[in-house]
């Protein structure tokens, strides 16, 4: 009995551990098809409609979700609403406390 309990605080977070990374990179497919340069009508066909459209400041944001935790996706535009950046990231935890984790991110130089 003691033995199953040493090896209970071994085994239990290296389970814990591999089902936090299969769920960091778990964004859907289609998140890897965005192209600096693209433009927003594109974007939307591939992706879908955004959860969230912040056109004031010229982004949209889409989420996905899993048990205690959550993808987000942001995506910037120039004033041509061709894609100047995005952001790929894993939140784990609750809405009101988490951890945030950056997974993929790629913006236009500023020189161009």
């Amino acid at each position: 009995m003691y033995r199953f309990l040493k090896l209970k605080y071994i085994f239990l977070p290296i389970i814990i551990a591999i089902i936090v990374i299969f769920n960091f990179y778990n964004y859907p497919s289609t998140w890897d098809k965005i192209q600096l340069g693209q433009e927003r009508i594109s974007t939307h066909q591939n992706i879908g409609s955004p959860d969230v459209g912040a056109w004031e400041v010229k982004g949209d944001i889409w989420f996905k979700e899993s048990f205690l935790s959550w993808h987000r996706l942001d995506i910037l535009y120039n004033r041509d609403t061709i894609v100047y950046g995005y952001s790929i990231s894993y939140h784990i935890g609750t809405q009101t406390n988490y951890y945030r984790f950056n997974v993929k991110s790629k913006f236009r130089n500023a020189s161009i």
